[in-house]
């Protein structure tokens, strides 16, 4: 006896009998076949059967449903509430939502604060210091310049007195020739020196509106300047510009960087993460202009490394403020230090001394980079107030109209 399938989804049995099968009875079907799926009316939600608080009107069909009953499966009741359920902890995404609805909030503080520290303290200058080369003076310098420009709108002039072999001026994009040197500034300083707009007609600013006077290198050639003529340069920069960011040379007790020290505002000891020897030269480069009377300078200088690998923090090298040996252990405490020490992380667009481009930075960098600019110019004082010439201060009630006292003076500081 055989079988074979019947077209209506049974199966018939075939044999010497019955060799067509028309008379045989049927089998039965498959024992593995699926069950027909219930009618749509057999279907109810979850929440049909759920207690709802009085003040809650039920859902209603559609996607708003189908949400409930999900959350109804993965929340428990709430203990205190009957009929309510927790809320539901965050997910993966809305982690990420949240993060960076916050991060944005936080760019957007720091550029905030990045505009008032500007506005109270008015101006100053800074100049970046290492006794190490390929320490990322250079680097540091024109970066902060840069970003300190175009998120304050303030008139930033980059000095660079690195006589040896400066080349901040190129990775500002400009071409040899393109501004002003310091030699040619100090030979026709008598013309330059007229006004403000004599000088800004060769003082020449980049895509970012930041004034560069370039070094004229003597490894070209050419008679260099000593160091009262630096201060010189440094003098007429500071009083046509609002900040005066300055590269220095390699050699920390040159005249040249002893002149330029005496005239900072804030020091900036700089190290490079990548160059080992610059992590290890910072307390020795503190400690040279200690001995040179600069003691409170550097106790309340800024202290800035660059180049943090992923994860790393500033305060991972705090140790170097010490004395420490070839194998980074400290072998002597230094203290004195109190001012910030802050820090830039890798990032490619600053690597290999590339030309500057602020908007190529990754935004963690370019937060980083306002961080170092906002611990520069705190440590400067607020600029003076201003009162009127009259000593009222409502000079109307003196019998002065409001629009006849106009004229303000500075408040003489002890």
């Amino acid at each position: 006896m055989t079988t074979k399938h019947d077209p209506s989804g049974g199966v018939q049995e075939v044999s010497a009998r019955n060799p067509d099968g028309t008379t045989g009875r049927r089998a039965a079907p498959p024992t593995n076949a699926e069950p027909a799926p219930p009618s749509v009316e057999e279907v109810k939600p979850t929440w049909v059967n759920l207690e709802m608080p009085p003040d809650v009107e039920p859902p209603t069909m559609g996607r708003p449903m189908r949400k409930l009953k999900s959350n109804v499966r993965r929340n428990v009741a709430d203990p205190k509430r009957p009929g309510y359920v927790l809320v539901p902890p965050p997910n993966a995404k809305e982690l990420a939502l949240w993060q960076e609805r916050d991060y944005v909030a936080t760019i957007a503080s720091s550029i905030r604060t990045q505009r008032e520290v500007a506005n109270t303290v008015g101006t100053g200058m800074v100049l970046f210091i290492s006794p190490k080369g390929n320490g990322a003076k250079t680097t540091q310098t024109i970066w902060n310049a840069s970003g300190f420009c175009i998120e304050t709108g303030t008139e930033v002039t980059v000095f660079d007195a690195n006589f040896a072999a400066g080349t901040a001026a190129q990775r500002l994009h400009f071409n040899r020739g393109g501004t002003l040197t310091e030699r040619e500034l100090i030979d026709h300083y008598p013309e330059l020196s007229v006004n403000h707009q004599t000088l800004n007609a060769y003082l020449k600013n980049n895509r970012d509106r930041v004034r560069v006077l370039a070094a004229s290198p003597i490894i070209q050639g050419g008679r260099k300047l000593i160091g009262p003529e630096y201060a010189k340069a440094a003098q007429l920069l500071r009083d046509n510009c609002d900040f005066l960011y300055v590269d220095t040379p390699n050699d920390i007790t040159s005249e040249q960087c002893l002149a330029l020290i005496k005239m900072a505002n804030v020091l900036v000891f700089v190290a490079n993460v990548g160059e080992q020897d610059s992590l290890r030269k910072l307390w020795e480069g503190m400690e040279t202009l200690r001995s040179y009377g600069f003691v409170d300078k550097v106790n309340n200088s800024v202290v800035s490394v660059s180049n943090m690998p992923p994860g790393a923090e500033a305060a991972h090298y705090r140790m170097y403020l010490n004395e420490v040996d070839v194998h980074n252990r400290v072998v002597r405490d230094i203290p004195g230090h109190v001012g910030p020490l802050v820090g830039i992380r890798h990032d490619r667009a600053m690597a290999d001394a590339r030309p500057v481009d602020f908007g190529a930075l990754q935004r963690e960098t370019a937060q980083d980079i306002r961080l170092v600019n906002t611990a520069i110019w705190s440590r400067l004082p607020k600029k003076a107030a201003l009162q009127s010439l009259s000593g009222s201060v409502h000079p109307w009630l003196n019998g002065n109209s409001p629009a006849e006292s106009t004229h303000l003076v500075p408040v003489n500081q002890s």
